[in-house]
């Protein structure tokens, strides 16, 4: 039968044990037979004429498969975003070999900058050294590779383009919003004082990724006018020391209350040294209502406290999830005159409803 009349599942697996032994019998161990080579190589070049550069590779990883499709590739208008397809997924694959000869032989003129972006979202320093050092005029500097880096938390990266690429403008204000995010306070300072961006928006980020140092800063400096902390994700987050800060903070800066959900998120979050000053230095009440929250893997010390500080505040209904092997926890549960109203194998589920 031939090439072009087999089953799709025989090329399939065909084209699989093609793939095994070129990588694994020959490739991986060094070794160069010719006849063998040319063998694989007639029948990857019967591969259908429909794929392109990202197809071979995707379907193959293999480098020899892009060398045989890629004088039949896309016409030279598509050639930019063939190129940055095929370069993402050399890089995803840690395929260093692959990634290079795309870059100087098959595309030796196109933009390597989306080589540099998932170089630095893969922490690949070796590629971007290798790029700056090679192909410097080829990658556009300064700008997405800072943000990638920043955000998958790659410091060794970030330390490097620190020494070597300037953020360029545009980019700066973008990147002071995922170095908030990220909580790269000293990014944050750089940014703000070589830029004289704007703290306000970072304010809100570092707040809602809970970066706490960072909003600590921002308040601290003065260059935001009014500025709002949002409390309940504090004391969801449960870091009681920059709420003790915090609170010293509102005394000499503020005067408004804190939001009485702050206490319930805390106990739901179970930190009760959170949940114990915000009780005691805010004078918080808890605010569970009937049916509306199922409180999970609540620690026993966190439902004693909750039971004796806040049994006046709790409605019927309230409902805590407790391990059902837990006999201790689930003896207490019923000492305090709970109702059990769902059990499985794994949870027994109680309801607050006390006598009165």
């Amino acid at each position: 039968m031939s090439a072009s009349r087999r089953p799709a599942a025989e090329d399939a697996l065909l084209l699989t044990v093609v793939q095994l032994v070129a990588r694994e019998g020959l490739h991986a161990r060094g070794i160069e037979l010719a006849h063998v080579s040319r063998a694989i190589d007639g029948f990857v070049n019967e591969l259908p004429s429909v794929w392109s550069l990202a197809n071979a590779y995707a379907k193959t990883r293999s480098l020899r498969c892009m060398q045989f499709v890629a004088p039949k590739a896309l016409q030279p208008s598509y050639r930019t975003w063939v190129v940055n397809n095929v370069v993402e997924m050399t890089l995803r694959h840690g395929d260093v070999e692959a990634l290079k000869w795309v870059a100087e032989r098959y595309a030796p003129e196109s933009s390597l900058t989306k080589a540099a972006v998932v170089a630095a979202a893969e922490g690949r320093l070796d590629v971007l050294q290798w790029l700056y050092q090679r192909h410097y005029s080829r990658v556009h500097w300064g700008g997405a590779e800072w943000c990638e880096a920043v955000r998958a938390g790659h410091k060794h990266v970030v330390e490097w383009l620190d020494c070597h690429v300037k953020p360029h403008v545009e980019a700066a204000p973008r990147l002071m919003l995922d170095a908030a995010r990220a909580g790269d306070l000293q990014l944050v300072q750089s940014l703000h004082k070589n830029y004289e961006l704007p703290v306000v928006n970072a304010l809100v980020e570092a707040q809602k990724s809970c970066q706490w140092g960072v909003a600590m800063w921002i308040l601290m400096s003065g260059e935001v006018e009014d500025p709002h902390v949002d409390m309940d994700l504090v004391a969801a987050d449960g870091d009681v020391d920059f709420l003790r800060w915090l609170h010293r903070w509102l005394q000499q800066h503020r005067t408004e209350g804190c939001d009485p959900t702050a206490l319930s998120r805390a106990v739901a979050g179970g930190h009760l040294d959170v949940a114990m000053f915000l009780r005691r230095e805010r004078g918080l009440a808890c605010s569970f209502r009937r049916d509306e929250i199922l409180l999970r893997g609540l620690r026993l010390e966190m439902v004693q406290w909750l039971v004796t500080t806040c049994r006046e505040e709790l409605e019927q209904g309230v409902q805590l999830q407790v391990a059902r092997p837990d006999w201790h926890f689930n003896d207490r549960m019923r000492d305090q005159d709970m109702q059990i109203v769902s059990q499985d194998d794994s949870n027994v589920v109680w309801k607050w409803s006390p006598r009165r």
